[in-house]
């Protein structure tokens, strides 16, 4: 009954060691973009954000509004 509770935290830190060395080795496999790449990329990410805020904000304005002129919404 020693010996089994003894192996288990051994081949669990075992196991966990063999992660990170694989997840080391393939993060230095990735070729990570250059700084004008990222820089173009969260500006295309914010610009994207940006439009579909300004397309639902449009959409609940008109639905409110058709709603509303039809009855099934609070007067106001």
């Amino acid at each position: 009954m020693g010996t089994a509770e003894g192996i288990a935290p051994v081949r669990w830190f075992r196991s966990f060691r063999g992660f990170i060395r694989e997840a080391t080795a393939e993060l230095k496999r990735v070729v990570w973009p250059t700084w004008d790449e990222l820089k173009g990329y969260t500006y295309l990410v914010l610009l994207v954000i940006a439009v579909v805020a300004v397309w639902l904000g449009l959409l609940e304005f008109v639905l409110a509004w058709l709603t509303n002129k039809v009855g099934l919404y609070g007067r106001g």
